[in-house]
């Protein structure tokens, strides 16, 4: 009956702002809400029916429609669902604002835009510092969105790498007022990844020493929990990750160590009821890396797992983590051998979905390496040229990225060291690496 008036009337759902909705259909509006809300034990995802029900069932129910459209929030943000989440809070802040209700949703805000940033690999340096600047402004904020706002910091690194200074400080705050084991363990977490990384700022010796005992202290906590709930295992599974992760570019020892954790985690997060398909693609992504270091390459292996991150980040929507497994998936194929095109195809893809730009030169380096290799001389020079423009927009190119183009200038030297781009490619190169020596 509802949906029919509606559609009569042309009237679209508006909420408690609007004078254009007759008094009558926010009328009903409210009962269909408040039936359905009696059903909401049979089925949870009929939330987002209630919360749009109660919104567009005027200022009379505004606190109703505010406080499920935060619950409906809070679960579109658990299955990766961002923007609706954003345009919930938008909704129950129109409900506050008409109904003049003591209630603050900045923080709802803010842990929706963390949590997007991380999942999505879109963290940048602005929206760090303005939820850093946040969080210092409102320092009652939750454990929990220190925590969300520490992690932002750490995977802002490749914009600033010293936003992981406040990846500690914050880290080092959340430790001091911590009451409960799971909390302590995200603030070891994540004061160890700050310090890794900060090497290169700082004695690596030291960063190293710092960063796995604080993840070693951080797995302590995490496993002193008995409950054995969904969310002290979700957390375990990340930390038991964080530190596979550290240990995988340790010695043979650390390796094989690594190798076990990876499993622990994966093992951990293929649990359905777990729910963290961001943390199994990074377990995915982190064992591959792994499988990829060893000697010789276990590139099977490898590929597999990239793969199985791949699929993940596509799910979610993960546009860095996507742009950065299709690199690896072109670095498995460039190093079996006899594959260059599926290569090539694989670091076009990379190049055109990175953001970052160390992303972006690795997927470079890949693609002159390949390209030369499977004698498709035309795209060569042309993706050549783009490496040499990118290079010289943004003039600068981490030291790990520069010895990965100069090697791929080595290779395709003979079909391109006559070129102008291969030489003014070289000297930019070296003109950039000894401006940060000094």
């Amino acid at each position: 009956m509802l949906e029919v008036i509606r559609k009569e009337r042309s009237i679209s759902v508006e909420g408690p702002r609007s004078d254009k909705v007759p008094q009558m259909i926010r009328e009903y509006h409210a009962r269909v809400a408040a039936a359905m809300e009696k059903t909401l034990n049979e089925s949870k995802n009929l939330i987002f029916d209630v919360a749009t029900h109660y919104y567009a069932a005027g200022t009379r129910w505004a606190r109703q429609a505010a406080e499920t459209c935060i619950k409906a929030a809070n679960i579109s943000r658990d299955v990766f669902e961002f923007e609706r989440a954003l345009m919930l809070i938008e909704m129950a802040e129109e409900c506050v604002e008409v109904a003049d209700l003591d209630m603050d949703l900045s923080e709802q805000k803010l842990l929706i835009e963390c949590d997007m940033a991380h999942v999505r690999g879109q963290s940048n340096i602005e929206t760090t510092q303005q939820a850093v600047k946040e969080l210092t402004d409102n320092p009652d904020y939750s454990l929990d969105t220190y925590i969300a706002v520490a992690r932002l910091c750490y995977e802002a690194r490749g914009h600033d790498q010293k936003m992981c200074q406040e990846c500690i400080r914050i880290g080092k705050e959340v430790e001091e007022c911590a009451d409960s084991p799971l909390h302590k363990a995200q603030a070891y977490q994540f004061i160890g990844l700050g310090h890794l990384g900060l090497i290169g700022l700082e004695p690596k010796e030291e960063c190293v020493k710092e960063a796995e005992n604080n993840l070693r202290e951080a797995l302590k906590c995490a496993e002193q929990n008995t409950d054995n709930d969904i969310q002290a295992r979700r957390l375990l599974g990340r930390v038991v990750n964080s530190l596979a992760e550290f240990l995988s570019y340790g010695t043979d020892d650390n390796k094989i160590e690594a190798e076990q954790l990876f499993n622990k985690s994966l093992a951990i997060r293929e649990d359905p009821k777990i729910g963290d398909l961001p943390g199994l693609a990074r377990a995915h992504g982190g064992w591959g890396r792994l499988a990829l270091a060893k000697k010789p390459p276990d590139l099977d292996n490898a590929y597999n797992h990239f793969k199985a991150d791949l699929d993940i980040c596509l799910q979610i929507g993960d546009a860095g983590g996507e742009a950065m497994m299709y690199s690896l998936l072109g670095r498995c194929d460039k190093l079996k051998g006899g594959n260059f095109d599926r290569a090539v195809d694989y670091y076009y893809k990379s190049w055109d979905k990175s953001a970052s730009l160390p992303n972006k030169l690795y997927a470079g380096a890949g693609l002159l390496e390949c390209l030369s290799r499977a004698d498709r001389i035309d795209e060569l020079h042309i993706k050549g040229q783009d490496i040499l423009e990118l290079i010289r927009e943004s003039n600068q190119i981490p030291s790990d990225c520069a010895e990965e183009i100069l090697d791929a200038l080595k290779i395709c030297q003979e079909q391109a060291g006559s070129e102008k781009w291969y030489e003014q490619l070289k000297q930019q190169i070296t003109n950039i690496s000894n401006q940060s020596k000094k």
